[in-house]
């Protein structure tokens, strides 16, 4: 954005000579930082120091652009309050929000179990994103740390990951529901049938997919499910050639062996 009114080898920057040049820099030291993190040559304190720095060099080089003029603002600096005054303009004063309760009638009971239904204070009784977050499943977690590290970086940071998208897909489900009806049964079906594939990525490749991004291949595009022979089911080599593709996108897969049952019977009962 920056470059759109500056040129960046000849900056006007009071705080910058050669915009292009430092940011060459400060995008170089960002990579060495990253790198560092994954091949973990420095420490977690180390990282979050540097990263610091390089965010407090971006915003020293943007200061004269980056210019805060909240409605606070205007109220707290002498300058423009008094010019405010002048001009005779006054901000209305913003009071907090009020609850405001709607009477569901008969339907207020199915309502309420809904809601509990996808999202409740006990995580045992309500949607539980199991496919979301298939690494808490693993029986030896230890197993697939390398891998894990190699695909995703920071091992915490993924699991962690995975808990928050099972808890966004919680969310979204409860304002889907509060939308309308239809958006909240476009969402059930997309999140079965998301349930159902994996389903069918354990019963007839006996693995678990955890795909780095996007969303994972059909199974039963490469698999014929009236055969059960599940050698004989592969098509040709056309599984192979697009499980390659997605691999280098960063899918990997977990033996079903290594996947406690719990997982498949949560899934099982999203199928339902």
């Amino acid at each position: 954005m920056i470059k759109l009114f500056q040129i960046p080898a000849k900056s006007t920057l009071r705080t910058v000579n050669n915009l292009g040049e430092e940011f060459t820099r400060l995008i170089r030291q960002y990579k060495l930082l990253t790198k560092a993190q994954k091949e973990k040559t420095k420490s977690a304190n180390e990282i979050k120091q540097e990263l610091e720095e390089i965010a407090q060099q971006i915003r020293d080089i943007i200061s004269p652009l980056v210019i805060r003029r909240s409605r606070l603002d205007l109220a707290e600096i002498d300058v423009y309050r008094d010019d405010l005054k002048i001009q005779n303009i006054e901000f209305p004063k913003v009071h907090p929000p009020e609850i405001l309760e709607y009477n569901l009638g008969q339907l207020e009971p199915l309502y309420i179990d809904t809601l509990e239904q996808i999202s409740s204070e006990d995580e045992q009784k309500c949607f539980k994103g199991t496919r979301y977050r298939p690494v808490l499943y693993l029986k030896n977690f230890k197993k697939y740390h390398k891998k894990i590290e190699e695909v995703f970086g920071d091992i915490n940071l993924f699991r962690e990951s995975q808990i928050n998208i099972s808890k966004f897909m919680r969310h979204l489900l409860v304002r889907r529901f509060e939308s309308s009806v239809f958006v909240f049964k476009s969402s059930l079906e997309n999140m079965i049938s998301s349930s159902k594939n994996i389903l069918n990525w354990y019963e007839k490749r006996a693995k678990v997919p955890i795909f780095k991004k996007g969303g994972l291949p059909d199974i039963e595009d490469f698999y014929n499910t009236n055969n059960d022979d599940i050698s004989e089911d592969l098509k040709d080599l056309n599984f192979d050639e697009e499980l390659e593709k997605f691999i280098a996108k960063g899918l990997f897969e977990i033996d079903a062996e290594d996947i406690k049952i719990d997982f498949c019977c949560c899934l099982w009962q999203k199928r339902d």
